[in-house]
């Protein structure tokens, strides 16, 4: 999931807000891109959202506090390599 992507999502849970971000001028620093904006600093130009070191250290922090995981929709072998169907019992075994 890219961080354009997730941004929306954040929003609506009022996990961050958008916040304005720095207005450079001439002599820019080495980084700045006049061409792309950031969703997160409500489209102020420098830096794309996927660049933006503010909003990824957000989400860091939100992820080491527990507040925003990420799950698969899909089943994962090494998370859960065999299905869990009721108990680790063996009811029978036989030689035929």
């Amino acid at each position: 999931m890219t961080y354009e992507d997730l941004l929306p999502s954040l929003i609506a849970n009022q996990m961050v807000v958008i916040t304005l971000g720095k207005i450079y001028q001439h002599p820019f620093p080495k980084w700045y891109d006049p061409d792309v904006t950031c969703t997160y600093h409500g489209k102020t130009p420098g830096h794309s959202t996927e660049k933006c070191l503010a909003l990824k250290y957000k989400v860091q922090h939100l992820i080491d506090a527990g507040w925003l995981t990420f799950q698969e929709d899909q089943p994962n072998v090494r998370t859960n390599p065999l299905a869990n169907h009721g108990g680790g019992t063996v009811n029978a075994i036989a030689q035929v």
